[in-house]
């Protein structure tokens, strides 16, 4: 299932929540709720980030975007949708990752950087 985002009503900003533990995670997303943030995304290398994701699903639903970032795999990629996120991030061009968010109505993100020397003028 393909499901269509209007990403002009999230960008161009995506909270990352990074280091924050499930127990707190639904806290700090409130907050950036309440200041406007549509789309929330909980990096994988979080404490417990699944588990955080799922709670932020289950809180907020599917009028945001809520999902990873720093999906590098299709294993992972397979188990941040299985939490019922709607966002993926991913910080290289794994053809398989990108299908497998596509394939499950994520919004997916190729997220890269050139190397710091290149951004300097």
């Amino acid at each position: 299932m393909n499901k269509q985002f209007d990403l002009d009503a999230h960008l161009p900003l995506i909270a990352i929540i990074r280091g924050v533990t499930p127990e707190q995670v639904v806290t700090v997303a409130t907050i950036l709720v309440e200041e406007g943030f549509t789309a929330i995304e909980v990096p994988l290398n979080s404490p417990e980030a699944l588990k955080s994701i799922k709670l932020l699903v289950d809180t907020f639903g599917k009028n945001y975007l809520i999902g990873a970032g720093t999906v590098t795999t299709p294993e992972l990629a397979k188990k941040v949708v299985a939490t019922g996120a709607n966002l993926v991030v991913t910080p290289n061009c794994n053809e398989e990752v990108i299908k497998i968010s596509v394939a499950a109505g994520c919004a997916t993100f190729l997220m890269s950087l050139l190397p710091q020397k290149h951004l300097m003028p």
